[in-house]
């Protein structure tokens, strides 16, 4: 398709999205900034083709390497934050999972909830045996699929086999947490890594909400303790995460399967685009579209708002500081004089780093509108990609609709999407 043809395609598009879609995938783990998933679908679908790599290096929780797996795409999806990689590659794997044995899934659901949640009537000994071969069947299925492996994975986002429950007893009441430790002991004595992965996915998942802080993960990010303490049962919540997942699951519609079988459709990454080091893509192609929202200069901190996820995984006070030194645009980094060219640098830098991974004709990016004072980081952004060959062809503002977003944390109620294509 010409660049005319598609940029009327595109202006057909209601990009502030009024009416709802049925279908897409529905994230299992909070997380703040995320946008409405018919916002990478609609870029998915414009701008690639059934099998072809998309490159999220942003990926947070993984709204659009879902979207890219529902629609048949292929996703290479990065971040920073251990917590990002761990939400997009679970519930990703998951949504792989139940594309090749929907039968087999549920089957682990079912062992899961009795061996983990404690509904076993058969004798927790033969329920844990079936958990167990349930995982084994699960892992050789999802083998080729995707990068790296749960045991890979496990040890890259996690410092420590022990949550720091020092740290969250700080923010939980005890009786919860010694229902969290529980759990976490019987993680320890599971075989499969698979298992071990779904487990930090689900208690980091839910630990925001098993706080006692219960006025917002900012006041969560900036260290106010709970003044007092409320107890809630972790298994309520567990089992409410568990049927929610299972529904999301169940109905994110896939419109397409990638048909060559045994090789690799989805990798995750712990990458920080702050710094020049070197990262080679997991695939053997060329990705064919960027599509991507950067970090929005001094607005959120990723990082601090998933400390509680963060200690669940052994981290402490110093490795979050460490992890948020390489943030780009972290909010608390906004009294610095000059931390909005500071973010511009470092995101156009990046921007130029991950457009040498594309072979195909597009960028896509979603930023803050004008309006909102961030509009060194666009143009900077512009420069970077024309110096490297990219021209910007398409922009269009968009209205963040409140009721189906999760960024009132901020001002920034409008956004700028911007498309980029080859200069010929």
């Amino acid at each position: 398709m010409n660049i005319d043809a598609l940029s009327r395609q595109l202006n057909y598009i209601d990009w502030d999205f009024s009416s709802s879609q049925s279908g897409t995938a529905k994230l299992s783990h909070w997380y703040p900034g995320t946008f409405t998933n018919q916002l990478p679908a609609a870029l998915i679908q414009s701008l690639s083709n059934p099998g072809e790599i998309i490159f999220d290096p942003y990926g947070g929780a993984g709204t659009t390497a879902a979207e890219a797996l529902r629609l048949g795409r292929r996703i290479w999806n990065t971040d920073i934050n251990p917590v990002a990689i761990l939400s997009s590659y679970t519930y990703c794997a998951f949504l792989l999972l139940n594309q090749y044995s929907e039968q087999e899934v549920d089957a682990f659901f079912g062992n899961f909830e009795d061996v983990i949640l404690g509904n076993s009537s058969n004798g927790l000994f033969s329920a844990h045996e079936e958990l167990e071969a349930s995982c084994a069947k699960l892992e050789s299925i999802l083998s080729p699929l995707i990068a790296p492996a749960p045991s890979a994975l496990y040890s890259e986002i996690r410092v420590s086999d022990e949550p720091n429950f020092d740290a969250l007893s700080q923010w939980v009441h005890p009786k919860t947490l010694t229902e969290i430790r529980d759990v976490s002991n019987l993680q320890k004595e599971c075989n499969s890594f698979l298992l071990k992965v779904f487990m930090d996915f689900m208690i980091s998942a839910t630990i925001r909400g098993l706080s006692s802080q219960i006025k917002s993960w900012g006041h969560i990010a900036d260290n106010v303790r709970p003044k007092e303490f409320t107890y809630k049962s972790s298994r309520v919540s567990f089992r409410r995460w568990l049927s929610g997942l299972k529904n999301s699951l169940k109905g994110a519609e896939i419109h397409h399967r990638p048909s060559e079988e045994q090789s690799l459709i989805a990798a995750f990454n712990i990458h920080d685009w702050s710094k020049p080091t070197t990262i080679e893509c997991p695939f053997n192609r060329k990705v064919a579209v960027i599509v991507t929202s950067p970090p929005y200069g001094d607005a959120i901190d990723y990082i601090y708002s998933q400390k509680l996820s963060l200690y669940v995984l052994g981290y402490d006070d110093s490795e979050l500081t460490r992890l948020c030194a390489g943030e780009i645009g972290a909010r608390r980094k906004r009294f610095r004089p000059d931390s909005r060219e500071k973010w511009a640098s470092q995101m156009a830098n990046a921007m130029a780093s991950q457009a040498a991974f594309v072979e195909g004709q597009y960028i896509a990016t979603v930023l803050p509108h004008k309006n909102h004072g961030r509009e060194i980081g666009l143009n900077l952004m512009i420069d970077r990609l024309a110096d490297c060959g990219w021209h910007r062809f398409y922009e269009k503002d968009r209205s963040i609709s409140q009721k189906k977003t999760r960024q009132s944390w901020t001002s920034i109620k409008m956004e700028t999407i911007t498309i980029f294509t080859r200069s010929s």
